[in-house]
């Protein structure tokens, strides 16, 4: 069992690190397109955008098992992969504030 499971480690650690970037450059290009305007369309986009970072946080702690890393206390990541896991945060945030402020229009005190 403990070589299959070195195995797959030492395969994975080749083969993640192209992964982890085509998922970041997939996402960041999927990001910088204008969110739809429609409720629905936006939500849509909305649970797209974290569903990928959830995927690339889990692509890392992957990487780093296969690394043999422990896992951390932190999530400390590459340096330009965190500016885009934050920076798609913020974006994230501040569409889900001009959807609820869009939401609000309609209603009166």
């Amino acid at each position: 069992m403990t070589n299959h499971l070195d195995a797959l480690r030492r395969s994975l650690h080749l083969v993640l690190p192209d992964q982890i970037q085509s998922a970041a450059d997939s996402y960041a290009g999927f990001a910088a397109k204008a969110a739809p305007t429609e409720s629905k369309d936006f939500a849509n986009h909305h649970a797209a955008c974290k569903a990928a970072l959830i995927h690339l946080e889990h692509l890392i702690r992957l990487i780093r098992w296969a690394a043999g890393e422990p896992e951390p206390v932190s999530t400390e990541i590459d340096p330009a992969l965190a500016e885009l896991v934050a920076e798609a945060r913020r974006d994230l945030a501040a569409d889900a504030d001009a959807d609820d402020a869009d939401d609000n229009d309609g209603e009166t005190a």
